[in-house]
């Protein structure tokens, strides 16, 4: 009984003791097992920007009368000041079809008749939010006999980073096509 009322008759009346020194640093613990690999981002150039193949329709520009040439315009808001001052504006054509391509960098100029008999010549000029193209030839997206789409166009937009050198050839598609992961 002594020890009951003794036990029970014990408070804290004194005030916090001061802090203890700092214990030492235990021994550090065994690694743990290795996380899932996280999920592959998109491969490509970071900020690059192209079309798909699309169908361009070229409009007669004529001069009393006489068709002198062909005209077309391919706009899009992507086409900033920034990207014609510091970047890279590429547009390719394929004269050919999906399945049998025939890709060639713009501007074009033809004088041997391997896709025509006569010379053409297709020029591209950028301008803020279009690509505006010139033909000597009505160059505009149609189909074969086969039904299938030809003289189609596509760009790249290629922002500045850091002024810089690259082993590109901008006029070879199948070199930008691969340097870029461009998908068809």
């Amino acid at each position: 009984m002594v020890v009951a009322i003794g036990i029970t008759s014990c408070a804290k009346d004194g005030e916090v003791g001061p802090k203890g020194d700092k214990g030492d640093t235990g021994a550090t613990g065994a690694a743990g097992a290795q996380g899932p690999q996280g999920a592959a981002g998109p491969v490509g150039t970071a900020n690059v920007i192209y079309s798909a193949w699309t169908d361009v329709p070229f409009t007669a520009i004529t001069s009393s009368g006489t068709i002198v040439g062909y005209q077309a315009e391919i706009k899009d808001t992507k086409i900033t000041a920034d990207i014609i001052n510091k970047g890279v504006v590429k547009l390719y054509w394929n004269a050919g079809t999906a399945a049998a391509p025939g890709i060639v960098a713009l501007p074009y100029i033809e004088t041997t008749g391997l896709l025509f008999p006569d010379a053409i010549t297709i020029n591209a000029g950028f301008t803020i939010g279009s690509i505006v193209m010139n033909a000597n030839f009505n160059a505009s997206s149609t189909t074969n006999s086969s039904n299938a789409k030809i003289r189609q166009y596509r760009y790249v937009l290629i922002p500045g980073g850091v002024a810089g050198r690259t082993d590109i050839n901008w006029n070879d598609y199948a070199q930008v096509k691969k340097a870029l992961n461009l998908k068809d």
